[in-house]
């Protein structure tokens, strides 16, 4: 794979990770004060409710890009921990949410209001597991695979140590015309 097919595909995960950090922050909200649980929320709670998740979900999603770009970056298993570690937060704060905003459920909202909270909840359409421990393990799972890609190297059998890093590999393919 040549060095812009990795910068497209590098692009492409980015984009995908930003589009949905977006859709995700500007259709969520952050936990209000729930000492009144299990009682149906008012329109006003549910406005402040989207606030509080709006800025909650931008600073950890501004924290995991970070943590995303670097460990694409420079790909380490150091940096993969702490990329997976940002995911963890991002999914933990979205699953939590999405789970509070039930409490207005059947509350005449404004139409901001309400397609931001159908947002939230359709983030989820692939739940993340409940527990914190198999989240963690996912996560840590997906930073590892992508690393990977980027780790890949071809050592030919004919030359001995002679390997070939994904860069070097788009180079001779991009400009040899030999098959072998």
């Amino acid at each position: 794979m040549n060095f812009i097919c990795r910068s497209r595909h590098l692009f492409f995960v980015t984009f995908l990770v930003l589009s949905i950090g977006v859709a995700i922050m500007s259709s969520c909200s952050k936990a209000p004060d729930l000492s009144t649980s299990g009682s149906q929320g008012t329109a006003s709670e549910a406005d402040k409710f989207i606030a509080d998740a709006e800025q909650k979900l931008l600073g950890l999603n501004i924290k995991y890009s970070r943590a995303d770009w670097v460990k694409s970056t420079f790909i380490t298993d150091d940096t993969e921990a702490i990329s997976a570690e940002g995911n963890k937060d991002v999914i933990a704060a979205t699953t939590e949410l999405a789970e509070q905003s039930r409490r207005f459920d059947g509350v005449q909202l404004s139409p901001d209001v309400s397609r931001k909270i159908k947002l939230l909840k359709l983030a989820l359409v692939l739940p993340a597991p409940k527990d914190p421990t198999e989240r963690d393990e996912i996560t840590k799972l997906a930073a590892s695979l992508e690393g990977d890609y980027g780790k890949g190297k071809y050592c030919s059998e004919g030359e001995q140590g002679k390997c070939l890093g994904i860069d070097e590999l788009g180079q001779i393919m991009a400009n040899s015309r030999d098959p072998e």
